[in-house]
């Protein structure tokens, strides 16, 4: 685990970062009212908001204009207001370049489930604020991720890091078709399937899930690889530990069949295209508050996902 941020390393916390849901009024609004808080007790000297949201409002005084990539690659906190679809899309810039390295995100949730986010809005204020005067009272929670690369002519295409998934699937008028998947050049199955889901633990929670797969607590050095609506019974969900290549091919007339990552960039494969999955020496670096950090996980998954929680008709 990396050391906290530090309140008294001005280099690090004389300006702060904020990223919202787009086209949100609820959102945009705490955005705000985080920020005129900030403001009114002077906890920082420079406030950045992404321009796409600063374009939306009409009161810019005291608040400065930045691309995501910028405030990534220059402020040691980013305050992403949403849910985890605005985080996923945050991460997104985060893991391009070397950013990761130094940045960390508190997430506000003002989506519908919010797995990503530990703070609501009613304790947002207190708990910003608790980061700016007292670094104990913070925990940073370090998520892996995964590397995908993209082969094409046995030439890397493309490459991308991910921390939820990366999803193989069919078009929407597509039939089943049929993949293969090695673990370090050695054969692990082959598949008929409507696709797959590989994710690290962070993605266990998410379409993995609904698709059948198992929820791995963050930390474990895991990958889980989950086929989606497999012909065959016998291709259940697998973990692999996380040093392992997971190598991904598609058979032979697998037409119109696509590639997402954590939702949000895709593309169209090509017969012949193999993709290769390793875990990435990238982390996303979350601040957790330190009363709940070694329970807030299971906590989500009672709270949110109504995970493990007996009826009150059956007791």
């Amino acid at each position: 685990m990396s050391p906290p941020i530090r309140r008294n390393d001005k280099s690090q916390l004389s300006a702060i970062g904020f990223i919202t849901k787009l086209q949100d009024k609820k959102s945009l609004e705490l955005t705000l009212r985080l920020i005129g808080e900030l403001r009114s007790n002077r906890a920082v000297e420079k406030i950045y908001l992404e321009e796409a949201a600063l374009a939306q409002i009409k009161k810019k005084r005291g608040i400065l204009k930045a691309s995501i990539s910028k405030m990534m690659k220059s402020l040691k906190l980013i305050v992403v207001v949403g849910g985890d679809g605005t985080i996923l899309r945050s991460t997104r810039y985060l893991l391009h370049g070397n950013s990761w390295k130094n940045c960390h995100i508190l997430g506000v949730n003002t989506g519908t489930l919010g797995f990503l986010s530990c703070v609501s809005p009613l304790g947002a204020k207190t708990e910003l604020l608790k980061i700016l005067t007292d670094s104990r009272s913070w925990h940073t929670e370090e998520r892996t991720c995964l590397s995908v690369s993209i082969y094409r002519r046995r030439k890397l295409f493309k490459s991308f890091h991910v921390m939820n998934d990366c999803v193989l699937s069919k078009g929407s008028l597509s039939r089943i078709f049929e993949f293969h998947i090695d673990l370090n050049a050695h054969p692990l199955s082959s598949y008929r399937a409507d696709g797959v889901i590989i994710s690290p633990p962070t993605g266990s929670t998410a379409y993995n899930l609904a698709a059948g797969g198992a929820i791995i607590q963050p930390g474990i050095p895991a990958i889980q690889i989950t086929p989606i609506c497999p012909q065959y019974f016998s291709n259940q969900p697998i973990l692999v530990a996380d040093d392992n290549v997971i190598s991904l091919k598609l058979g032979k007339h697998s037409t119109d069949v696509f590639i997402t990552l954590d939702g949000q960039t895709g593309l169209r494969m090509k017969d012949g295209d193999e993709i290769r999955i390793t875990r990435s020496a990238k982390k996303v670096k979350f601040l957790v508050p330190s009363r709940i950090a070694k329970t807030h996980y299971f906590d989500s998954l009672r709270q949110k996902l109504n995970w493990g929680l007996v009826s009150a008709k059956s007791t």
